[in-house]
Parts: C-alpha cells; structure tokens; sequence
C-alpha cells in the first residue's frame, strides 16, 4: 500500500478529495495498478486465464476486491497517507475491502460504516468511469450514506 500511495502525486489526491472528474492519465495509473494486481490475484486463485473475456474479469470477485482494495488506497493517500494507522485500523479495512467488492457485484450496500460507504462509492465511480462496467449493482444508483449522529 505504501507503494501506490507514494506513486500519487498531489495533483491526483487533490482531484481525488474533491470528487472531481479523474484525469486521463490518473485513469491510466489507476488502470495499470488494478490491471497489474488482478492478473497476479487471478492467475494464483481464480482459475481466470488467458482466453477469459474481460467481462468474465470484470463480473470475478478477484477483480472488484482489487478495485476496492484500490479504492481504499487511493482514499487514505488523499486523507494523508498510512504512515499512523493501526494495525486494527489495516484490519477493518480488509473487511471493508471485503464488503464493498461483494456490494458491488450483487444489490448494493447499505451502512453506517464512513470508511467503507467512501471505498463502495469510490469503488462504483472507478468501475463505472475507469473500467466501463455500466452494469455494477441492481441499485447502482443508490449509493450508501453513512447515518450521521448518534445513533
């Protein structure tokens, strides 16, 4: 993680933060590091190879897992970095990892959880914008907001 997130540069995190449109070349990278960690992930687990269409790669959960996990690095770049989280932190962000790569390939989410309501949301908006899947989630459209105060 701390790889990729050095490999942003503050232009990118600072589109990143404002929920800007993506810039082409920061489309490119994204792009490069999923492409990159889902053939490893693939090859070693999924039975995918090389005559499997892209969209039986796109539609694998190795695939929407590398997308989130992604997502999620490309968030804590923008909030600053890993260099102070916990070891519980890493932890729940596995499983929000976890989460939002099932979320996407079946109904949707719906959570309380801030972390991972912004790596589902960041996860649908590199699907949908950097690897063209229009077909994410039967409630696409429906993104997850965190219930704010207490309760």
């Amino acid at each position: 993680m701390q790889r990729l997130i050095a490999s942003y540069d503050s232009r990118d995190l600072k589109a990143l933060r404002s929920g800007h449109s993506l810039s082409s070349q920061l489309c490119t990278k994204i792009t490069r590091d999923v492409a990159e960690n889902t053939a490893r992930d693939l090859w070693e687990a999924q039975g995918i190879n090389a005559s499997s269409s892209a969209q039986e790669i796109k539609a694998s959960l190795i695939f929407r897992l590398t997308v989130c996990s992604c997502a999620l690095t490309i968030r804590r770049a923008a909030d600053g970095g890993v260099a102070k989280l916990g070891a519980e932190t890493y932890r729940n962000d596995l499983n929000d990892c976890i989460y939002a790569a099932y979320a996407t390939l079946f109904d949707g989410l719906v959570s309380c959880d801030d972390g991972l309501v912004k790596t589902f949301n960041l996860s649908l908006i590199l699907l949908r914008d950097v690897f063209d899947c229009r077909n994410i989630t039967a409630n696409e459209a429906r993104l997850a907001v965190p219930k704010r105060g207490g309760g």
